[in-house]
């Protein structure tokens, strides 16, 4: 007993595996001999399957690609044609009805197989007439080959008293093709239920519906001229708003409409009112041939927003004519009839796209108030003013009309305001205008509106990147550079600038000129900004020279840091490598501009670690310990040997730097008064000095050519190649030439040594245990203040690492960071 039943079960198994394989075949589309084969195989093709309400006919109908050889094969099997899907109660005729796949080839087999034609779905009561109707791949050649074979089909209603047309006409595949096979058998149009559309509705409404399918519904079909739908509209209505509407059709819908022309939908439309609103090109002549033809009433007022004829068409960016207006003026329709918002049709008509100068000028000579103001507080010349785009010849055509150009709408938005916003470009010459007249920016601002200075205009124009320019801003700037001066608008000030990004490069730069000129650049926070636009990785580098050149003070800190060492530890993060470009460029632009690199807090020996080596080389340029050190060694007044009238100064320095004997240099000099000497002196032992005209005329006097491009460094480069040295230092029994007062200003510990021993000493013995070569090199960089990567080499990498704490040099030393440099990218 219990193999038997095995043996049943496994059975029982293999048939529903074969059934379901058939099945999918069926449906994938696959060919006819794979049917062919698991027939064979033993499928039960006769039966409805088991895991669904479908014979496998039904499958073939739904299938992407129903073939007639499939459905010949499965009939020819046994399957029966008429059985139902259990669900809808469909046949397979039905099914392939619903198909967007369908062909007339598996129609005509099927109807030609005897199929049910009268059969319908069990849940709405659809014939396959409904089912095709509503199909959007139906063919003319399927409905009249099933109305052909029933006729009746024609009249067949659903369970809601809808017949095919009902659907036809909410088909998006409608054509006027499949239209005349419907008059031509007469399908039933029926009669809507209360308060739904007819047919004629929902034909109007499909956005597929043709002219010539309108004017042959209206010849062959039925028109319902007393039903409404839910919102009060009826056939008559809803074919104005139609963009197919033409003569013919206007001559068509209106005798059945005889006395119910100017019927208004639940909005207070009426079929006029909804025809000034058309979109339809040339809609200008339907309108006046409708008037004059059919005798609508003109002065009608639509309920629910109190617009009249001349809003309508106001508003209508497809009429332009001026005839038209006058038209509907001449039968009476009020010029300035305000609508619920209280706007006027000039007031619509300034607010549309396409104004041209003949409507305003029309509206201006028939009456129409420009000074009218909705409930916004809104004029006609603010809507004008709200585009891209403004014809400065309107807006003077409005002034003349005593517009109020000092009208601010509810915010407290000025026209000038609008202009400054929205127009892309800004008008020069309507900024102008606007300005010469005197506007008085103070008026009506309360505090309801904002508690703001008089005006922001200059902000707004700001802010319009795409509309501002160089020429429009610069006349707001100088007009209203009052609103500036005012101490009460820092806060103002600070703000107009606080999104620099934000701001078109050129107009900045005008309104950074302007503060400069007129002394108000210490109101922008330019430092804060700068650093603000490190916090948002922002690293423009136009915009950061732009702002570093219009700054009043270098190296402030903020947040407990300075902007070189805020884009110093910035560059170290592997997320901006993309940036470090911009970042080198911008730091060096900022030493360029006096940032000092050794300020604490701005780029100590902490910040070199973490650094990015690129970024380490461009600061690294502009450490000067050179000048530093030689600019107190002047301050300290020490090992001088020679004056200058009243200024002790040290010989070997000032015969190197102006290339004279000293007797000669005392003899130029006495003409120099002591202001000028000074100045003399201090480009002497490297200070930053401004190069005046006079001061370098006093410099070709002494004989000194080019005095910005001779610099302490390359002179004491050349110094250092010399071979008249007065000092000598003894390393592991090798002599080592040097100057005494390079020893002296750049190390503490010699300077210290001098100034005990006599200046007779000549030669001193280096206790250091360093290498000759380490302190070759060391002696170079104290010369020059610079070594090359090339020259560090690991054999004297630490020796010169040592030397700078021995000989106590300048710290930050540049000897520091280069050995900082090489360890890194040795390392790398």
């Amino acid at each position: 007993m219990k193999s038997s039943s095995k043996k049943n079960g496994i059975k029982k198994f293999v048939q529903s595996e074969l059934d379901t394989d058939f099945k999918n075949k069926c449906i994938d589309g696959s060919g006819v001999e794979e049917i062919r084969k698991l027939y064979k195989q033993g499928a039960n093709v006769k039966k409805i399957c088991s895991d669904s309400s479908k014979t496998y006919l039904h499958f073939v109908c739904e299938s992407p690609k129903p073939a007639v050889d499939k459905l010949q094969f499965l009939i020819s099997v046994g399957v029966r044609p008429n059985l139902r899907d259990l669900f809808s109660g469909v046949n397979c005729l039905g099914s392939l009805c619903s198909n967007k796949n369908l062909n007339l080839e598996c129609m005509e087999y099927l109807i030609n197989a005897q199929v049910d034609l009268k059969n319908r779905d069990l849940i709405f009561g659809m014939t396959h007439l409904h089912l095709l109707a509503q199909n959007k791949s139906v063919q003319p050649e399927m409905l009249e080959l099933l109305l052909t074979k029933c006729p009746k089909l024609a009249q067949a209603l659903d369970n809601k008293d809808h017949s095919a047309f009902y659907y036809l006409t909410r088909n998006e595949s409608i054509s006027i093709e499949l239209m005349d096979v419907f008059f031509k058998y007469k399908v039933l149009i029926t009669e809507p239920a209360l308060f739904q559309r007819t047919p004629l509705q929902y034909f109007v409404r499909n956005p597929n519906c043709s002219e010539e399918m309108i004017v042959s519904f209206l010849k062959n079909g039925k028109v319902f001229p007393f039903y409404e739908d839910s919102d009060g509209n009826n056939e008559f209505i809803d074919l104005f708003k139609n963009n197919n509407i033409t003569k013919q059709v206007i001559d068509l819908i209106c005798p059945y409409f005889e006395n119910r022309i100017d019927k208004k939908n639940l909005y207070g439309e009426t079929g006029l009112l909804v025809l000034c609103s058309n979109q339809k090109e040339n809609i200008s002549q339907l309108i006046k041939y409708f008037v004059q033809k059919f005798h609508p009433e003109v002065s009608i007022v639509a309920t629910s927003d109190q617009k009249n004829v001349l809003h309508r068409i106001s508003e209508n960016s497809c009429i332009n004519d001026p005839e038209l207006f006058q038209f509907f003026y001449e039968k009476g329709v009020k010029i300035n009839h305000q609508n619920s918002l209280k706007r006027t049709p000039l007031w619509l008509y300034c607010n549309r796209k396409n104004v041209r100068i003949e409507v305003v000028t029309w509206f201006l000579q028939s009456g129409a108030k420009p000074n009218t103001i909705d409930n916004f507080k809104l004029t006609c010349i603010h809507n004008y003013c709200k585009r891209e785009s403004v014809n400065f010849e309107i807006i003077k055509l409005l002034y003349n009309k005593n517009l109020n150009l000092n009208q601010r709408d509810y915010k407290g938005f000025s026209i000038l305001d609008y202009v400054c916003i929205y127009n892309k470009p800004v008008n020069h010459k309507i900024l102008e205008f606007l300005l010469n007249k005197n506007p008085d920016y103070y008026q009506n601002l309360t505090n309801n509106h904002r508690k703001l200075m008089a005006d922001q205009t200059i902000s707004y124009l700001l802010k319009n990147k795409e509309g501002a320019n160089i020429q429009s801003f610069s006349l707001i700037l100088n007009r209203q550079s009052h609103l500036l001066y005012n101490q009460s608008n820092n806060d103002y000030l600070m703000k107009l600038i606080w999104d620099f990004h934000k701001i078109p490069i050129e107009l900045l730069d005008c309104l950074l000129k302007f503060a400069q000129e007129n002394k108000l650049i210490q109101y922008f926070d330019i430092n804060s900004q700068l650093s603000y636009l490190t916090i948002k990785e922002k690293f423009d580098v136009q915009l950061f020279k732009l702002l570093i050149d219009n700054r009043n003070h270098q190296n402030i800190i903020i947040d407990g840091s300075t902007l070189l060492h805020k884009l110093a530890t910035v560059s170290n993060n592997d997320k901006f490598n993309s940036h470090l470009e911009n970042i080198s460029q911008i730091v060096e632009h900022l030493l360029q501009d006096g940032e000092d690199p050794t300020r604490p807090n701005s780029f100590n020996l902490t910040s070199i670690q973490i650094v990015n080596n690129r970024i380490l080389k461009c600061l690294l340029a502009s450490y000067n310990n050179l000048s530093k050190d030689f600019e107190r060694f002047y301050e300290r007044n020490e090992f001088t040997d020679c004056n200058l009238k009243e200024f002790k100064l040290h010989k070997n320095l000032l015969e190197l730097r102006i290339g004279k004997p000293l007797e000669e240099i005392k003899k130029i000099t006495l003409k120099f008064s002591d202001e000028i000497l000074l100045q003399i002196i201090q480009w002497v032992y490297g200070y930053k000095i401004n190069y005046s005209k006079d001061l370098l005329i006093w410099f070709e006097v002494l004989g000194v050519k080019n005095p910005e491009e001779k610099t302490l460094q390359r002179d004491f480069k050349k110094l250092y190649q010399s071979k008249n040295k007065d000092f000598r230092l003894i390393v592991q029994g090798e002599e080592i030439p040097v100057h005494r007062i390079i020893l002296q200003a750049r190390t503490e510990i010699y300077r210290e040594m001098f100034l005990i021993y006599s200046q007779t000493l000549n030669k001193i013995s280096d206790y250091s245990n360093k290498t000759p070569q380490s302190m070759k090199l060391f002696i170079k960089y104290l010369y020059t203040d610079t070594i090359t990567i090339q020259e560090i080499k690991v054999s004297n990498f630490r020796h010169l690492a040592n030397l700078i704490d021995f000989y106590q040099i300048t710290s930050p030393s540049k000897l520091e960071m280069f050995l900082r440099i090489w360890k890194k990218e040795k390392i790398n």
